[in-house]
């Protein structure tokens, strides 16, 4: 029961690492409630709560991937009308400035 304290304040103090003042306090708050807890409850939910928090800490494959094909089909979503809309620009700007001539030069004249 003893090891399992540290590793259960470790786990459930890990998503404050970016602020150690935060972390300290929390790991010393339940450090503080493990230790006025009665044994027989300490015992039997320090089990569960540490395999619940070591089964949470890391997100699924599948959930990333599909977070990441989210932000991907959101980024076309956006990116597509903006490129049509530049696209359409050059064509009619084309006659003017010769974007999609090999003859001119922007540089030359």
């Amino acid at each position: 029961m003893l090891e399992a304290r540290p590793r259960l304040i470790d786990l459930a103090t890990r998503p404050l690492a970016g602020n150690q003042a935060a972390r300290d306090l929390a790991q010393g708050e339940l450090m503080d409630r493990l230790a006025h807890a009665r044994p027989a409850d300490v015992e039997d939910s320090l089990g569960v709560a540490t395999r619940r928090l070591e089964r949470k800490s890391a997100p699924p494959a599948w959930r990333t991937a599909l977070g990441f094909a989210a932000a991907l089909a959101l980024l076309g979503a956006i990116l597509s009308p903006l490129l049509r809309a530049a696209w359409q620009e050059m064509k009619e700007l084309n006659p003017l400035y010769g974007f999609f001539s090999p003859h001119y030069s922007h540089l030359e004249s």
